[in-house]
């Protein structure tokens, strides 16, 4: 549980619950200065909605083998944790083949 204390974020989460409610397919690319919240906005709006993925410096393949496993669980489809991806098209390709849902990620240019 996050101790940090999340203040008047109201116009942000309005724009997301907006875009959520239309039913479509979306991708959020939450970005600006360090320490603003913008991690705490994402994982308050996410919970009991979809998955909640922060990317590390640990590279691509250890972030897709994460997101992958993350993936999977959401979904309850172990198959999805099964195969090996070489970079993100492949995974993201195989997701949208076979599965509907929001992607949300945090710290995006890692994955870039």
């Amino acid at each position: 549980m996050s101790q940090h204390k999340f203040i008047d974020r109201r116009e942000e989460i309005e724009i997301l619950e907006k875009t959520y409610s239309k039913g479509e397919g979306s991708l959020f690319i939450i970005y600006g200065r360090r320490r603003v919240g913008k991690t705490e906005l994402i994982s308050k709006f996410v919970t009991g909605r979809g998955i909640y993925f922060l990317a590390t410096n640990e590279g691509d393949r250890g972030n897709i083998r994460d997101f992958q496993r993350i993936i999977s669980e959401f979904l309850g489809d172990s198959s999805l944790g099964s195969g090996q991806f070489q970079d993100w098209y492949s995974l993201f390709s195989m997701i949208a083949s076979n599965s509907s849902f929001q992607k949300k990620c945090s710290e995006f240019k890692l994955i870039i």
